[in-house]
């Protein structure tokens, strides 16, 4: 049975890849969101004010010049003022006023005038975005999934496993499984730990919805390079990325029909629906660029591409005749 042989290759691969260098390059993936995350948030006070918009940090100076030319005027008129007469023959001399430093009040004006609400956490959901859902689960995914037969052939124990009933099947969702493991796995602990550094607003709902996509890429993007892993597994590494770097950077941002095709499409919607960020857009742009289908119909047809392109990549290891290192 297809499932048996499956959880018997994932379980046999999981042993197998408990190694120094595997686990070295795992922590490497978790430790680059979190590396650039502490970073950014030891320096987010600068950013932030960098970030204000520019008629407000012009407003803030000429308040802040105001408030000390009134200040400069009140002291001298003040001066003037402290001898006064007392009754008819005495002479008192008043104390001056107490008044609050005209660049103190200029600078608490100044603090007030702050970002709009809510942009920070904008911004660091967009962080966590490009960095763990997109930029270690396709590096993490690159490293395991491509490789799936030549590997094997490389070792010389494709032809054990091809003569196997359902062998080939048993070892690509075995791979597969595997692959998505440690990815997921790398994907969720940087993000529990890049959520606990920032403390970004909404963070239950920024890590939640980071948990979720990081499930969705794992799931998509582990189906297609198995499909090249196993139609082109020669140059299936060089095919991935190029795959990666055309469609799911540059097509995906095109506004046509062809960047529906794409998984970075379907999870940008995903993000701004489940963030609730769509009145950050105008509406044109919005329909353009992130569409107006549901959540439901995203994850329907991300769903379905999956089983559909894993259907499609055991059709073609059966089929699909594979030369050794001796044949050649």
């Amino acid at each position: 049975m297809n499932a048996h042989g499956a959880l018997a290759v994932f379980r046999f691969e999981l042993r197998r890849t408990l190694t120094p260098s595997r686990i070295a390059v795992w922590l490497m993936l978790v430790l680059f969101p979190v590396f650039i995350v502490s970073v950014l948030k030891y320096y987010e006070d600068d950013w932030s004010q960098r970030l204000r918009p520019r008629s407000a940090r012009r407003a803030a100076r000429i308040q802040i010049s105001e408030s000390t030319r009134r200040g400069a005027v009140d002291e001298r008129r003040a001066g003037r003022d402290r001898v006064t007469l007392v009754g008819a023959a005495a002479v008192k001399v008043e104390q001056p006023k107490r008044r609050v430093d005209a660049g103190a009040r200029g600078a608490g004006e100044e603090d007030r005038l702050d970002l709009p609400p809510g942009l920070v956490g904008q911004l660091w959901a967009a962080v966590f975005f490009g960095l763990i859902p997109e930029v270690i689960t396709l590096f993490g995914l690159l490293l395991w999934v491509p490789t799936l037969v030549h590997a094997e052939l490389e070792g010389r124990t494709w032809i054990y496993l091809a003569v196997r009933p359902r062998g080939r099947v048993s070892v690509l969702l075995g791979k597969y499984l595997t692959a998505i493991t440690w990815t997921m796995l790398a994907g969720w602990t940087s993000a529990t730990v890049c959520a606990a550094i920032a403390r970004p607003d909404h963070v239950l709902r920024l890590w939640a919805t980071m948990m979720a996509l990081v499930t969705l890429a794992s799931l998509c993007y582990g189906a297609l390079y198995a499909l090249f892993g196993v139609a082109l597994h020669r140059r299936a590494m060089v095919i991935a990325v190029g795959y990666t770097l055309v469609f799911e950077f540059l097509v995906s941002f095109i506004p046509a029909v062809i960047n529906k095709l794409t998984v970075q499409y379907r999870l940008r919607n995903l993000l701004f629906t489940w963030m609730d960020w769509w009145e950050l857009v105008p509406k044109e742009a919005g329909d353009i660029f992130l569409g107006t289908e549901p959540a439901w119909l995203h994850l329907l047809v991300l769903g379905a591409g999956v089983v559909g392109v894993l259907w499609l990549a055991t059709q073609v290891v059966q089929l699909r005749e594979y030369a050794t290192i001796s044949d050649t």
